[in-house]
């Protein structure tokens, strides 16, 4: 791989790196194997982030670890100012938060419905999102790489563990629901919004590379196998211990954050969901795996 200067990184807490700790993150492992030095990588990703077609922008949290839908990461990409034609990478993601988590963690969810949704944010809005990333970063030069999403629970998750997590999202299932047929339920939407995504997302920017300012995109699949979803036999991702305790890095920084921005007694569900933002996403073994597959995008 040749050295890089510069790096911009939009998109949500994948692209962001929820829970880790910065030496962690995927975009410090590809800007360290880059030479890049660490000032030099922008990161304008944060938790929570949508794509954001057709809404209008709001002010975000103050912390990326806190999830909040704004800037949007079409803003992000919007509001960079700085040299875009002098920039050597843009990392970027976005859909599973216009889809939304809870969606796919519902059992009422529908699989169609679920299709149908990660089919408009994942490659309608991700194409709509590529062009103007396109836009903002001009240089023929300028390599972009969009990351795919993973098997938040799989057929190797133990099963028992799983509503603990759902209460995380304010999904409560009743005790006589806790029967594997809904649990298995909401393990086969995990598993289709992590293929369908990743197919989306392909197609997406298979259709803007073969546009004007194109050619130049890469779609980068970190190699997670259903043995690598939450609560499964080999983890790369955060999950909650048994005391619903958050198991990420940057907690015991991220809980204040959260206090502070959720001070209201009301705001008590938003709260504990962002005490645990981390869960269900890649943790330090899961950062090297985007990071590797990111590699396999640079010459």
């Amino acid at each position: 791989m040749a050295p890089l200067s510069r790096i911009v990184v939009l998109g949500d807490s994948v692209c962001w790196g929820q829970g880790l700790l910065p030496a962690h993150k995927f975009s410090t492992l590809v800007a360290n194997a880059l030479g890049t030095a660490a000032t030099q990588v922008q990161t304008l990703a944060h938790s929570g982030a949508i794509i954001g077609v057709s809404r209008t922008n709001l002010p975000g949290a103050p912390n990326g670890e806190i999830p909040d839908s704004y800037p949007t990461i079409l803003d992000q990409c919007a509001v960079f100012s700085d040299q875009p034609n002098t920039v050597d990478l843009v990392l970027v993601d976005g859909g599973i938060n216009d889809v939304d988590v809870r969606n796919i963690l519902d059992p009422l969810t529908s699989f169609k419905a679920l299709g149908d949704r990660t089919k408009l944010h994942c490659y309608s809005d991700m194409k709509q999102l590529l062009a103007a990333v396109v836009a903002k970063f001009p240089n023929p030069n300028t390599k972009i790489v969009v990351t795919s999403y993973f098997p938040i629970l799989s057929t190797d998750s133990e099963l028992l563990r799983i509503p603990p997590l759902l209460q995380i999202h304010g999904i409560a299932l009743p005790t006589q629901l806790y029967s594997d047929p809904v649990i298995k339920k909401i393990i086969s939407l995990c598993l289709q919004f992590w293929n369908d995504s990743k197919m989306y997302m392909g197609q997406a920017v298979n259709e803007t590379n073969a546009g004007p300012g194109g050619g130049r995109i890469c779609l980068a699949v970190p190699q997670f196998t259903e043995k690598n979803a939450v609560f499964a036999t080999d983890p790369w991702l955060w999950g909650v211990n048994a005391d619903l305790s958050p198991q990420d890095e940057v907690s015991a920084a991220r809980i204040p954050a959260c206090q502070a921005f959720y001070p209201k007694p009301e705001d008590i569900l938003s709260r504990e969901q962002c005490f645990r933002a981390s869960a269900g996403h890649p943790n330090v073994s899961g950062a090297a795996a985007f990071a590797a597959a990111i590699k396999q995008c640079l010459p």
